[in-house]
């Protein structure tokens, strides 16, 4: 299972610390433990805003989680009895053990199969949030994370050693959130923090801090988004998974 996408809670205006809060609560307020298995999986569903989908299971049965971008996980103690719960944006749940209400609940967009339907198929029900026109007529990408995908159908990826690269995985390092500058001007962040960086030289990596070196310049091209550096070049990627600068926009500098 993939690690916490943690810009899902930040694009939903969720603090996952209080909802746990308020999760532990509603245990604390159930009559029994069938009840506090359920009260735990409807607080974390509305808490998410019906958004997400979200499983509680008693780890002591045998299972198979198999979630795509997991926004929350987290055990607690219900009845001496500790359960896993997650909040996620799709995937898959297999049960082995037993299916009792008492074991476990789910809720979201699913499909059941298998033996005693014991085999959960969630499907998508979040979408990330996309670039809007202001009322100036230039583009705002709102506060969240993107996903850039290359022309190649890759996404680019930053290390927390400031490396930067693409990889066909859809996960936590593959999100980027915008610092809006003014205009059709913009710094990205990685998920650890640090700033996208063009060289003079046309190279690119990450930085701690934004300066000039840091600042992109959005443009709409045929086939996707152009981002201009600094230095008047344009973010390029590779079909060897490579991110470098190109002195004219072409398909390879165009990202969606």
């Amino acid at each position: 299972m993939p690690g916490i996408d943690k810009s899902i809670a930040m694009n939903l205006n969720v603090d996952v610390n209080q909802l746990m809060d308020q999760i532990a609560d509603a245990i604390n307020s159930s009559a029994d433990r069938s009840a506090a298995v359920h009260n735990a999986c409807y607080k974390a569903f509305y808490g998410f805003g019906q958004k997400l989908n979200v499983m509680v299971c008693n780890l002591q049965q045998s299972h198979d989680p198999y979630f795509e971008r997991v926004a929350m996980y987290d055990s607690v103690q219900i009845c001496g009895i500790t359960f896993g719960i997650w909040a996620f944006v799709s995937g898959k749940f297999v049960l082995h053990g037993d299916g009792t209400y008492e074991n476990w609940c789910f809720m979201g967009s699913f499909d059941r199969s298998g033996p005693s339907n014991k085999t959960v198929t969630f499907h998508k029900m979040y979408e990330d949030p996309a670039p809007v026109h202001s009322s100036h007529g230039f583009v705002r990408f709102p506060p969240g994370s993107y996903v850039w995908t290359s022309f190649h159908g890759t996404h680019m990826r930053g290390y927390p050693d400031g490396r930067v690269d693409l990889t066909p995985n859809n996960d936590a390092w593959e999100r980027w959130s915008p610092v809006w500058l003014g205009g059709e001007f913009y710094s990205w962040r990685s998920a650890h923090g640090k700033f996208l960086r063009a060289y003079p030289d046309g190279r690119v990596d990450l930085a701690d801090t934004p300066r000039e070196w840091e600042r992109w310049e959005y443009s709409r091209g045929h086939q996707g988004n152009i981002w201009r550096s600094w230095h008047g070049t344009y973010l390029r990627a590779n079909p060897d998974g490579r991110i470098d600068l190109a002195h004219e926009p072409r398909e390879w500098e165009m990202w969606n």
